[in-house]
């Protein structure tokens, strides 16, 4: 029994050690993650706002009638209403007329689409009359007047505060939390793996088993709502290191629970492998290093980088599925029939199902996952939008020559040296080598026509999702040199090179 518990323990320390470091090795990832816990929580505890009611009529019989969500912070919403008349003649029938084109949008999402049909030199008008409210307030109105000579573009702001139903306590306080993420993840990592290493060494098993036992169910309660829910697909418990399904990680974390019980059950068989004061000692030691280690990784970048773009990585490869592994879900389609002499429901595949037999009756079919498609590691590697390019996703994958990414989640935030740094770095690349110069943000469009009006640039900004931006390097911004689609480097904001630097590492 001795062996078995001491070796049940040996397991435990070891695993919250290496979860504890995998993380704290990657401080801002893993404070991602614990926003997306906090906003998942947030919005999950927040009361549900009444939807934005949109009425739009105009003279000629056109409606159109549209609910949209209103999401947390969200108090208001923009409407666009443009008219652009085309003034080339265009015949119907025997009548020659002009075309306006009316679009209206509400927060980017078009919601009409019309042309209207004027004849030359006349002066009609239309009037397009727009209510709206959140449901069950009451409506606000306002008419447009349209005119084929006159080309309109007005931005309408419909402001619903006031509306609003109030956010419940408990939710605002896990909003409050979001800001504090970054040092709420560090210390819960460098407190997992203290907390592995006191119970790999023996010292204090009683107390150390029972906060343990508090920390795994808090975990398990966490990866249980995610799996049950869906609502945090990766719940990140060995960062980037080792990927886990919510059902994984929940199961995962059930088994934990259960070797920790039995810990407790046999604590007195546990015997400290050192002296009290040198446990304690080494502890304090442990807990210092992993926080100068955390920070270190804060402030440059994870010693140990377990992301797609780690140097050395080919990106092609990574985004390719192996060959006899599905691109595509496998399906198959259940029969389900209804026995009539015993009024059994079963379930049958396309080839045994019972379709001739009068003694069965048809119930239903469905479809059933029978295998997965195979994800590729690097698999959100798309929609990389260049202004005059498009997607130039592929064009980075297939590319033979030297090619740099710059990489801001968001330009606002980024840190004002290494921005303008990584700014003079793509000019001057540009200049230079005439080779590509990727810089990749998330931010608008309104906020990228800012910055470019205050600094020069050669190069153009590709727009992708924040998530995917946050996932090239842990840095905003952060400079990675590719050859091909083989990384070559990374550099965190504080060490971004010259070009002359890089300039001695490549041939163009």
């Amino acid at each position: 029994m001795k062996l078995i518990i001491n070796t049940i323990r040996v397991l435990v320390g070891l695993l919250f050690m290496f979860s504890g470091f995998v993380k704290f090795n990657d401080p801002i990832g893993f404070s991602y993650k614990m926003e997306e816990y906090f906003d998942v929580f947030s919005e999950d505890l927040d009361v549900q706002q009444d939807s934005l009611h949109i009425h739009i009529t105009d003279q000629r019989g056109n409606e159109v009638i549209q609910n949209f969500a209103v999401y947390k912070n969200k108090t208001q919403s923009t409407l666009w209403l443009t008219s652009k008349t085309d003034k080339d003649l265009m015949e119907v029938g025997n009548d020659t007329f002009i075309s306006t084109n009316i679009i209206i949008s509400i927060d980017n999402e078009v919601v009409m689409d019309e042309n209207y049909l004027y004849k030359p030199h006349n002066n009609e008008t239309d009037s397009i009359y727009i209510e709206w409210a959140l449901l069950e307030n009451p409506k606000n109105n306002f008419t447009e007047l349209i005119s084929p000579y006159n080309d309109i573009e007005n931005k309408i702001t419909l402001d619903y505060s006031e509306n609003l139903k109030p956010q419940p306590l408990v939710s605002k306080f896990f909003d409050s939390l979001v800001p504090y993420s970054l040092w709420i993840g560090m210390s819960i990592c460098v407190f997992e793996l203290v907390l592995g290493f006191i119970i790999l060494i023996g010292w204090k098993p009683l107390p150390s088993l029972l906060v343990t036992l508090l920390m795994i169910i808090f975990f398990t309660f966490l990866t249980g709502y995610s799996a049950v829910f869906n609502k945090v697909t990766d719940c990140g418990c060995f960062g980037d290191a080792i990927k886990l399904t919510p059902w994984q990680s929940f199961y995962k974390d059930i088994i934990l629970l259960l070797l920790i019980l039995i810990l407790l059950s046999k604590q007195k068989i546990i015997k400290p492998i050192f002296s009290s004061g040198f446990s304690y000692k080494s502890a304090i030691f442990l807990t210092i290093l992993s926080f100068s280690y955390s920070l270190y990784a804060l402030y440059f970048l994870p010693p140990i980088n377990f992301l797609n773009f780690a140097n050395g990585n080919n990106l092609l490869e990574r985004t390719l599925v192996p060959e006899g592994q599905p691109k595509d879900d496998i399906m198959q389609i259940q029969y389900y029939y209804k026995n009539k002499n015993d009024g059994q429901t079963k379930e049958f595949d396309i080839n045994n199902a019972p379709i001739d037999d009068e003694n069965w009756e048809y119930v239903d079919r469905k479809e059933k996952i029978i295998q997965k498609a195979y994800k590729p590691k690097l698999d959100n590697f798309h929609d990389i939008i260049h202004p005059m390019l498009g997607d130039v996703s592929d064009s980075i994958l297939n590319s033979k020559d030297y090619q740099l990414i710059i990489a801001s989640y968001d330009i606002t935030l980024a840190n004002k040296k290494g921005i303008n740094k990584a700014v003079e770095l793509a000019n001057n690349w540009s200049k230079e080598t005439g080779l590509a110069v990727w810089f990749i943000t998330s931010n608008s469009q309104d906020i990228l026509d800012s910055f470019a009006a205050t600094h020069h640039l050669d190069f153009k900004f590709c727009s992708a999702d924040n998530k995917f931006v946050k996932s090239i390097i842990r840095s905003n911004p952060g400079v990675i040199l590719l050859k091909g689609p083989i990384v070559i480097k990374n550099w965190d904001t504080h060490r971004i090179p010259p070009f002359k630097r890089i300039k001695k590492r490549i041939k163009y």
